[in-house]
């Protein structure tokens, strides 16, 4: 009598594929499909669907409908969204919050690279401003 489950037995276990999937969404934004998926991890796409459908799937609702707020295309996610959907999934929790991270950085420095040009055109603006008044009082003389 054999002992286990029926069917072919399993290469990975959900931890491993978490982790994987991790990866992959680290290294390719946008939605997850179970072909490239199965292309990058060699692992076939029905594996994929099979045992984390599920979290694929949510991890996907992060990109497309949880936007709050759109700078420069770059989704903004809910915090409140993030917790309550992946609680229980310490490492999408993680990504999420690191994806959050990143926008707030990348927003961060796109602020502050605007400010410098900012900055740069009231300088432009106050020499040009100085200019104007030396011309004047010389076409007026």
């Amino acid at each position: 009598m054999t002992t286990g489950k029926p069917g072919k037995p399993e290469n990975y276990s959900d931890t491993q594929l978490k982790k994987i999937l991790i990866e992959f969404r680290k290294k390719n934004k946008g939605i997850i499909s179970f072909l490239a998926l199965e292309k990058e991890t060699q692992i076939s796409r029905k594996t994929w669907k099979r045992r984390m459908g599920e979290v694929i799937t949510e991890l996907n609702k992060i990109d497309t409908n949880n936007k709050t707020n759109i700078v420069d295309d770059i989704p903004i996610p809910s915090v409140d969204i993030i917790i309550d959907k992946f609680d229980n999934i310490p490492e999408s929790l993680r990504y999420s919050l690191y994806h959050l991270n990143e926008v707030i950085i990348k927003n961060h420095e796109e602020n502050m690279k605007l400010k410098e040009i900012l900055n740069k055109k009231d300088k432009i603006q106050a020499s040009l401003l100085k200019k104007l008044k030396i011309w004047r009082k010389i076409i007026k003389n």
